[in-house]
């Protein structure tokens, strides 16, 4: 498990390093930075793969049970994992949602902004 939690470093330094664009402004690495390093979509990749993948190794350890078997286990494992993301998405969504309402009537206009004849 150490061994994937520094392969998972090393995907999270590509993509933080593909986010610093000053980098391409450089003479001598600015192409290599431009062509190889830029577009982070492997890196972001490999680390959910990876991420997954210890995920997956995290719920066998914890089932004491030595493999997954089936689909029961699969939906199992789905079940738990998305009930856990899902209740954080939806509180981000509740604490967003007025906020964009209240910059789309700001934006057009409305709300506490005085319109002049």
């Amino acid at each position: 498990m150490d061994a994937l939690t520094g392969f998972r470093f090393m995907a999270i330094m590509v993509i933080i390093i593909s986010h610093l664009e000053f980098i391409g402004e450089y003479e001598k690495i600015g192409l290599f930075y431009k062509t190889y390093i830029h577009n982070a979509t492997l890196g972001v990749d490999y680390f959910f793969m990876l991420s997954g993948f210890g995920m997956m190794l995290s719920y066998q350890k914890k089932s004491n049970s030595p493999m997954i078997n089936g689909v029961k286990d699969c939906i199992m494992f789905a079940k738990k994992h998305v009930k856990k993301i899902y209740i954080l998405y939806l509180i981000s969504m509740a604490s967003t949602i007025p906020y964009y309402i209240y910059m789309n009537i700001t934006a057009w206009g409305g709300g506490t902004s005085k319109t002049h004849y």
